[in-house]
């Protein structure tokens, strides 16, 4: 114990020097007055370029919308990728492990599905990855050491260069972990190149990812009360002595779009045009590996085909073409007029292919789709889509959405909106619910029902705060039960849900509020009542405003509920109803420095868990850090 805060107290004397370098750096150096005038950002700089983010549809051309990318000082210790969500997440203990939200949420794309891997945030997948506009360029690189041995590097880069627009996203995490054998070797990235000729008759988008997740498998400590004793984290014995999984996709994008444009000689006429024609090409490769070279038989009830070790190896390919028809591209400035009425129709065609060391599965399937925006008065917007899967494994499948927003003010700086939502999905389970054949477990449940979801959202949106309200209801709901095996729930579940996002500032002064009080009638369905992040800050310039430093408080709290446990040779979460875990009070100190554009952070996280007993779970055998310390550097560059 003295040791370690001896280490801790070392490690923050070293962050108070780093932040007097970069006060006397911004002290003596003229060239980073360019955030003059401005509490915590830098809109007002001499040379800042405005850069956008959006979400790209893979689906179908929706119109994009775009959102400033924040240059501010807010939020900046929040560099890793599930701290930075708006989601709750759950984790193993380290970063780049499986993960679980604890807000409840549905995000299901249509169609075959071979399972749902655990890794969300850190999954980068095309309807998730952010990309950037930017009328010239822009880069930032991150870095970020913590406590485990957790080493986080990010490169992003974006180019516009006339009628190209070329995106990198790189990301990569290596970390020991705390405890014996939580390694982690996590690679994720993505890239991307748009063209179209200047009189924007014909224009592509190439895109690539890569995601590799090559994970160290401990099963969780064997004996909580060790931990909950105080036993030093290296030495507590885990249930995996010699296991691992190895998960890698490749995800290959194209979209080719041709203007349907008749030019006119006369000039009493208007040229006309018919919209675009537009052809997609998906490919999709995924390999899911896991390996234990020391099986304990007595963890499983059956030993298919090995007692000593284990490789179950699972590959999947998805090949998807699609032609669509839609009178605008989601480049389009639909957004600026006052009216518009914005169509697409098209057709799907998916041949998925599943193999193990038994069984190859083979399958093809169409889907027809359409998406209609309707604007009126540049107050009223109208959202509706339709996919419906008419043979194959998903043979009726149906996603249904529709959503209506009114916009009551809107100016340079505030949005005002009230908006209802309403959605329904009719499908087929994933595939692995459906057969599974590994060394441990194995089942063949042909016959499981459609599951059926539906959901009512009102969502009320004063920009930038949000309160929302949520309806979600589950028929045939499958799970993996305490058994390790699939179930089908014969009771609907009936969820309610409340989320608030307040963002509040006041001159230098800020406070955060990211709460969800939620509640499930199904017992199956676990959720604890309140899951909540708060943060507390005060931040000020200094030597002419050239540096800000942001000082702050972070508090992450959740009600006592029966979290799903994880199975590492499933890379699945699983229904457990043993051990409660939550009612504790993870709070960190945070400070914050910006100095131009180059961002710097220190973090000194749960730094009350000597004081508070030691129940520090997300998930049930996996403890979450005790006291720990961050570094983390952001480098942003704008032109």
């Amino acid at each position: 114990m003295k040791k370690r805060g001896l280490i801790f107290y070392k490690l923050l004397v070293l962050s108070i020097l780093c932040m007097s370098f970069f006060g006397l750096y911004a002290q003596n150096n003229p060239n980073v007055s360019d955030t003059s005038g401005m509490p915590m950002g830098e809109k007002s700089a001499k040379n800042y370029v405005p850069v956008y983010a959006y979400n790209f549809n893979p689906s179908f051309p929706e119109i994009a919308t775009y959102t400033l990318v924040d240059t501010s000082i807010y939020g900046i210790q929040r560099s890793e990728t599930l701290a930075s969500s708006q989601n709750l997440y759950a984790h193993a203990g380290v970063v780049g492990q499986a993960n679980i939200p604890m807000n409840y949420q549905f995000n299901r794309k249509h169609g075959f599905a071979y399972k749902t891997m655990p890794y969300n945030e850190y999954h980068r997948r095309f309807d998730s990855w952010k990309w950037y506009h930017t009328p010239e360029s822009y880069t930032r690189i991150d870095y970020e050491w913590a406590s485990g041995k957790e080493n986080l590097f990010n490169v992003v880069h974006a180019q516009s260069v006339k009628d190209m627009e070329l995106g990198i996203d790189f990301r990569t995490i290596i970390a020991e972990g705390i405890y014996i054998r939580q390694a982690v070797r996590d690679v994720n990235a993505g890239a991307r190149f748009s063209y179209h000729i200047p009189s924007n008759r014909y224009g592509f988008t190439f895109a690539y990812i890569y995601n590799l997740f090559r994970l160290q498998e401990n099963g969780g400590i064997s004996n909580d009360t060790s931990f909950e004793n105080g036993q030093e984290e290296r030495s507590i014995a885990v249930n995996l002595l010699d296991a691992n999984s190895d998960y890698q996709d490749h995800d290959v994008f194209f979209r080719q779009y041709l203007s349907l444009y008749r030019s006119t000689s006369d000039t009493s006429k208007k040229d006309r045009s018919f919209g675009y024609l537009l052809h997609d090409l998906n490919f999709t490769r995924l390999k899911s590996l896991y390996k234990d070279n020391n099986v304990d038989i007595n963890r499983y009830s059956v030993v298919n085909y090995d007692s000593t070790s284990t490789f179950d190896s699972i590959t999947s390919y998805q090949f998807k073409n699609s032609l669509m028809w839609s009178n605008a591209l989601y480049t389009d400035s639909f957004q600026q007029r006052k009216h518009f009425l914005y169509m697409t129709f098209g057709l799907s065609h998916a041949y998925s292919k599943v193999g193990d060391s038994s069984h190859i599965f083979y399958d093809h399937q169409f889907t027809p789709f359409a998406y209609v925006q309707l604007r009126l008065f540049r107050k009223l917007n109208i959202k509706t889509e339709v996919l419906y899967t008419i043979n194959g494994y998903n043979t009726n499948d149906i996603s249904a959405k529709a959503s209506i927003a009114w916009n009551f003010k809107q100016d340079s700086t505030h949005v005002h909106v009230l908006a209802f939502q309403v959605a329904g999905y009719r499908y087929e389970a994933d595939y692995f619910y459906s057969y599974y054949f590994a060394n441990t477990y194995n089942w063949d449940i042909p016959n499981l029902r459609k599951q059926q979801h539906f959901n009512l959202g009102l969502e009320w949106k004063y920009n930038p705060y949000t309160l929302s309200l949520y309806y979600f209801t589950l028929k045939n709901a499958v799970i993996l039960a305490q058994d390790m095996h699939p179930m089908q729930l014969s009771k609907s579940a009936n969820i309610l849900q409340l989320a608030a996002w307040i963002p509040f500032r006041y001159k230098g002064f800020g406070f955060d509020m990211n709460a969800y009080l939620q509640y499930s009638d199904n017992a199956y369905i676990q959720l604890p009542y309140l899951a909540s992040r708060e943060s507390i800050f005060y931040g000020f310039g200094m030597f002419k405003k050239a540096m800000f430093l942001q000082f702050g408080f972070e508090l992450m709290y959740n009600t006592p509920y029966y979290a799903k446990a994880y199975n590492p040779v499933m890379q699945q979460f699983y229904f457990q109803n043993d051990k409660k875990i939550g009612n504790y009070y993870y709070l960190d100190f945070f400070a914050n420095v910006k100095i131009s554009r180059f961002y710097f952070h220190v973090v000194l996280g749960n730094f009350m868990a000597d004081v508070f007993p030691k129940t520090y779970y997300f998930i049930p055998h996996y403890p979450a850090k005790g006291l720990h310390v961050k570094f983390g550097a952001s480098w942003r560059f704008h032109d």
